[in-house]
């Protein structure tokens, strides 16, 4: 035979004796939980768009260029959550280069990230760049003709 008072006092033991220390209790184990949970490790891969700077003077970056940069990225999952489109640069300085097609590799130096991000991959690792003069690009990409009407 069950005994039911038994089982009543021993429930009321489990749950309502010292309910403070047990609700205490479980509230530092949860908060415990989401903070490691935070700490997971994450991964993303974005297009970031390349900045070129220090154009020579009389120079212009022509078509053929490579316009984006994929990387992929990794960090903890809170920080990586919240990136912006802002917060990743990739960025190629070409000050030191001159006119005509150049295979440029990408180097940590070129690529801009927040505290706590690291780079896993970046596709292309090398990109093009197209340097033309400006006479060049003008030729190229000509100007639409309008057609002036006198009303």
């Amino acid at each position: 035979k069950i005994n039911v008072p038994a089982i009543k006092d021993f429930l009321k033991g489990l749950f309502i004796d010292n309910w403070r220390t047990k609700l205490g209790a479980l509230a530092l184990v949860t908060i415990a939980w989401v903070a490691l949970a935070s700490q997971q490790e994450s991964e993303l891969t974005v297009a970031v768009p390349v900045q070129y700077t220090n154009n020579p003077s009389q120079l212009t970056v022509g078509q053929g260029s490579t316009p984006t940069v994929d990387l992929t990225l990794s960090g903890r999952r809170n920080r990586i959550r919240t990136l912006k489109d802002q917060d990743v640069q990739v960025s190629v300085d070409l000050s030191n280069i001159d006119a005509g097609k150049h295979l440029i590799r990408l180097s940590a130096k070129n690529i801009f990230l927040p505290f706590g991000v690291k780079i896993d991959q970046v596709a292309p690792q090398k990109i093009l760049v197209n340097l033309q003069s400006q006479s060049e690009s003008q030729k190229s990409n000509p100007a639409p003709h309008i057609e002036k009407h006198a009303f």
